[in-house]
This record gives structure tokens, sequence and C-alpha cells, in this order.
């Protein structure tokens, strides 16, 4: 509620347009009327009636996207539109009116922000050198044909934005086809089908020019391997300019749950007996969940937050391959260690890492 009052406070003194929106919207969103802008500190907004819940929520999402990023997100949300944005006003003012008069570009907006707020970022860091320069129309013709080698489509269209903390990417592009067994219930009884989706994906890159880092929010390994080898041969003209080699993640089982561990043609059962992680807050406690069934145990114990919003450390695999009796132990840890007995299905192991999204392919 502070962070809330904290908002209107600002907004009100952005200038008397500004001022004018932000009536309106304490107007239009809140019950009764509130002595809100005789006050003079933002401590005295507090005096009298409480923001109501809408208003207070409204305030949360416009501080959510009241910087540069925020701003671009919204003109390219206005634009989707067709409408044109007031003339003259900052971030903070943008989102106010937009919030106000357009809520459908407002909600699309805050969508795509908190999305790239939601991504669990990998760092990669190269060597101190000034960036080329990089527009969108050649990240998106970069990467489109490195996602449709994938067996994705390539379909790919980049939001870019920049302000003093780097170079902000969001990635819209296709990922890889699923298949869902459907029943169809019609007037000559029940069908059974299946239907193909291809889910849509949005990816974050942002690249700290001061400190030469780039951070990337993607789910699995190939995805990871394309941005960091195309983000160096655009920036720096050199693919392995943010390093090379082995690419491990073990966000599949975060995005996918269970699904991420279903068989492949030579991997005739997976279960995921052992789980490290850093529990989420800020005591960091660093856990290690064993167990025959890691997922059965945290949906047992309600526990399945610790996967969701915990930092991912390390996994244990039992992976069972054709020809052998026992189940081969699969090791993971991250950013770049995996630890199997190769000589024993060791190349069906790894394929079932390259197609669920474990490793990347180009990994030896």
């Amino acid at each position: 509620m502070l962070a809330a009052v904290a908002t209107l406070h600002d907004l009100t003194t952005l200038g008397p347009t500004e001022r004018a929106w932000a009536h309106a919207l304490v107007e239009r969103e809140q019950l009764a009327p509130l002595p809100l802008f005789g006050a003079s500190r933002p401590g005295d907004l507090l005096s009298g009636q409480p923001l109501s819940r809408s208003l207070s929520a409204t305030l949360t999402r416009i501080a959510d996207v009241s910087d540069s990023h925020g701003f671009r997100l919204l003109c390219d949300a206005l634009a989707t539109e067709g409408i044109a944005a007031p003339p003259g006003v900052g971030p903070r003012g943008l989102a106010l009116w937009t919030a106000l008069n357009e809520p459908a570009a407002f909600n699309r907006a805050v969508e795509l922000r908190r999305a790239v707020r939601q991504c669990r970022m990998r760092t990669f860091s190269g060597a101190a050198s000034k960036p080329m320069r990089i527009i969108a129309s050649d990240v998106e013709r970069s990467l489109a044909p490195r996602f449709g080698a994938l067996g994705r489509t390539d379909h790919c269209q980049v939001l870019f934005t920049q302000d003093r903390s780097g170079l902000h990417f969001l990635v819209d592009h296709g990922s890889n086809l699923r298949c869902v067994h459907t029943v169809t219930q019609g007037s000559d009884g029940s069908t059974v089908g299946t239907l193909r989706l291809r889910p849509r994906r949005r990816d974050y890159v942002h690249f700290d020019v001061r400190a030469g880092v780039l951070s990337v929010g993607a789910w699995d390994a190939a995805t990871l391997g394309i941005y960091r080898e195309t983000f160096g041969q655009l920036l720096f003209d050199d693919p392995d300019w943010f390093g090379s080699g082995d690419l491990l993640t073990l966000e599949p089982l975060r995005d996918l749950g269970r699904r991420a561990l279903l068989p492949t043609a030579n991997v005739t059962a997976v279960t995921l007996v052992r789980l490290t992680l850093r529990a989420p807050g800020p005591l960091g406690t660093r856990l290690s969940i064993d167990s025959p069934d890691v997922f059965e145990s945290l949906e047992a114990d309600e526990a399945s937050r610790l996967l969701q919003e915990g930092e991912l450390l390390g996994a244990r695999l039992r992976v069972r391959v054709p020809g052998y009796a026992r189940a081969r132990s699969v090791d993971l840890t991250v950013p770049n260690r995996i630890a199997y007995d190769w000589r024993k299905g060791g190349e069906h192991v790894r394929d079932f890492l390259i197609r669920r999204g474990f490793l990347a392919a180009g990994a030896p």
C-alpha cells in the first residue's frame, strides 16, 4: 500500500496534465473521494480513507511500466492497437494515460514486463570491448533461421529498447511442437483425437554494456546456446565471445515438470531422484531433496513452490536404457557438469538430455 501511495504522489507531481489524469483515475477506481491531492508529503496521503484495492493494484501496475523499458512496451502495445500515444509525455505519464484510457494495451504491456521479470536469467561474460551497433531487425534475421533449424518455426519478433542499464531484447517466437490427446463431445458421441500445438514463448535478453555481461532468460539449453552465439556474433563479430562448450540447464524441470522426463526412442523411463536447490527467500538455504520420485514428494508435502521459485543447482536422474538391467545414474550440476558412465548407453542418455532441453546439441 505504501508503494502505491508513493506512486500516486509521484504521478501528481509530474505536471498539471498528469495531475488531471491522476484525478480521473482516482475518481474511477476509488469508491469514495479521498483528500489525496491536498497532501504536501507522501505520508500525508495515508490520512483519511485508505486506497481501494482496485486503485492500489492499478498504481502498482503503473509502477511496473514506468521506466524506459516499460515506455517502449507501452508504445509497442499502443501501436499494435492502432493508437497514437499522447505527445510529450514521459514513461510515468504514458503509463498513467494508458491505464486510464487504453486498458487492453496497458494490460498487454504489464503482462510482457512481468514475463520479463519472471525469467530465470543465465549470465555469460565476455572480454571488455565496445560492442557493435545492433538493431532489432538484425536480431530477428539472425535468430529466425536458427529457431527453424531446431524444428520450430522461423517466426521471430524482437522488441528492443536501450537505457542506462544496457540493451534489452524481448524475443517472441514459437516453441517446440506439442501434441495433446483430446476428447470431443458431439451429438454422435465422443471423438478421441490429437491436438498439435506450438506454444508461443517470450525470452528476455539483456546486455550490460559497461560490464560486458550477457544475461539470457530462456528455458532450454539449445535456446540459451543460440542466444549466446547470436549475440556474440552481432555485438562483437565472434560467436564464441560469450564462451563455448557445454551448456547445461535445469529449467526444463521447472518449465515442463514431469513432461521433461518423458522417454525418448532409446530411453524407456526417467525418474528424478535428487534435486538440489537454493530455497527462495533472503536466507537462500541450500536444500537437497532425495526421493524415489522427487516430483511425487514435492506434491505430497505441498512444497512445489521450492521447484518453481528456488534456484536450481543440481539434479540426479535414473535413466533406463534398453539392454541394461540397471538404471543409469546421471548427475547434472549447473552450469556445466554432467556425470554418468558413457560406456553404458551413453549416446542414448545424451540424446535424451538434448531432446528434453537439458543439454545444448553443440556440446561435446
